[in-house]
């Protein structure tokens, strides 16, 4: 087996373009960004060049963040919705499994194991804390 066969055995390339791919991804998103960017300033430019007013819409770009995904008005209150919340307890929850589940059947440590507990034992804190809400703000409500 000569070096370039060694370099290209699959027992370097996966580990390498596991690595090297969320670089590449972010890289990709970033140059679309500053490009998208570019575009809004050379607009912005041109019309300062022939004297036009330019709106404020131009400067205050949208961002579709998780605001617009879990609540209708994304100006107030998203980040105390419920729906958010629910969403970020259940993604702990399938985080935490799904490290333990891995770190079980990969062959590791079993101590490696109880790392996937932490996010899960959070998820189920907050999946606890938000089905229990209604009932604590009903008691504190009539306790007053």
């Amino acid at each position: 087996m000569n070096a370039l066969q060694a370099l290209l055995s699959a027992d370097i390339i996966i580990p390498v373009v596991s690595i090297l791919m969320p670089v590449f991804i972010v890289a990709i998103v970033f140059y679309f960004r500053h490009q998208k960017l570019q575009l809004q300033h050379e607009t912005i430019q041109k019309m300062l060049a022939k004297d036009l007013p330019i709106p404020p819409e131009l400067f205050n770009t949208p961002k579709a963040g998780a605001e617009n995904l879990y609540s209708a008005k994304a100006d107030k209150g998203a980040k105390d919705h419920p729906g958010r919340r629910l969403h970020e307890a259940c993604t702990l929850i399938g985080i935490g499994a799904g490290l333990m589940v891995f770190f079980h059947f990969s062959g590791f440590s079993p101590v490696l194991c109880w790392a996937g507990a932490i996010p899960l034992a959070l998820g189920i804190a907050r999946l606890l804390a938000v089905l229990l809400e209604p009932l604590v703000s009903k008691k504190v409500s009539i306790d007053e």
